[in-house]
């Protein structure tokens, strides 16, 4: 049986602005930019000549747990984005994309999905945070092709129906879960297609992690490694793109995807890793959107 572990006392918004400071705060700078540097005062966040947008998202989740003896059936996901994006031409007709945005999804077997998992037992989640998507790609006049990451921070809720046959050890996991929403990263890989100035197709893979509880000063330490090693690898990256623009973009891509994985991996087994610590739900989903700047 997992025992009760009791929440650690802070204010609840202290890791909120924790994380905002990792997700939003400025990023290397682009030295290989075409144009002049912005004038605007939320330059950090938004990134120069913001538009809004919105985004609509669907998918198929996965929920996991490395303890659980019981599998979840996949489910359908929905989402929803809106936020604001800057896109800047760089040199050799390199583009860098820059996106802010605050996001709900409402993941139910109603939605699609159901495949696998244990007979009579289904899963629900909701979830709302916000976050941050950058990458580079290539510009084709009236189109371009953009491999993305996206890091964001989220607050989810479980809700089961459970068979009566379900052991002691899965129900003491559900139990911790239920009934409130819970703190988590998540991080997304993909490829963005705009189409004109307005319309984009995106399709891509992302990994959620529920903490059961938030035991601040780990996770810090745990997310700031993380934090200081995709920094290393944007900066060497950047350098890269500089030197090498046509293959910078893919190069990004593929040594962030690589880092962002292994990092998943990890967390996985230990929440914050590399300190001793419990086992997280985890969900991952299959997704396409379509997004609409105006």
């Amino acid at each position: 049986m997992i025992p009760d572990h009791p929440e650690h006392r802070m204010k609840p918004w202290f890791p909120f602005l924790v994380a905002a400071a990792a997700i939003l705060g400025p990023s290397l700078p682009a030295t290989v930019s075409a144009g002049p540097a912005g004038s605007d005062a939320f330059d950090w966040v938004l990134g120069r000549n913001s538009r809004p947008f919105v985004e609509f998202g669907y998918g198929i989740d996965w929920i996991h747990h490395k303890n659980l003896e019981a599998e979840f059936p996949s489910i359908g996901a929905l989402e929803l984005k809106a936020g604001y994006l800057s896109v800047d031409i760089l040199k050799s007709g390199i583009v860098k994309l820059d996106e802010s945005f605050v996001h709900g999804t409402w993941y139910d077997s109603n939605l699609g999905g159901g495949s696998g998992g244990t007979e009579g037992l289904s899963g629900e989640l909701s979830r709302f945070g916000f976050g941050k998507r950058k990458g580079y790609g290539y510009d084709l006049k009236d189109a371009a092709i953009v491999p993305y990451f996206t890091s964001s921070v989220s607050w989810t809720q479980l809700s089961t129906d459970r068979p009566v046959t379900l052991g002691e050890t899965d129900t003491d996991i559900f139990d911790r879960y239920e009934g409130t929403f819970r703190f988590g990263p998540s991080a997304e890989a993909g490829i963005r297609f705009n189409i004109g100035p307005t319309f984009s197709l995106m399709g891509g893979y992302e990994v959620n992690i529920v903490y059961p509880r938030l035991v601040f000063w780990e996770w810090l330490g745990s997310y700031s490694m993380a934090a200081i090693a995709n920094g290393i690898v944007m900066w060497f990256g950047e350098d890269i793109l500089e030197a090498s623009p046509a293959l910078g973009p893919v190069m990004i891509f593929i040594v962030r995807g690589a880092l962002v994985w292994g990092i998943y991996q990890l967390w996985r087994e230990e929440m914050n890793w590399p300190f001793n610590s419990e086992t997280p739900l985890t969900h991952e989903t299959a997704k396409f959107g379509l997004n609409f700047t105006f």
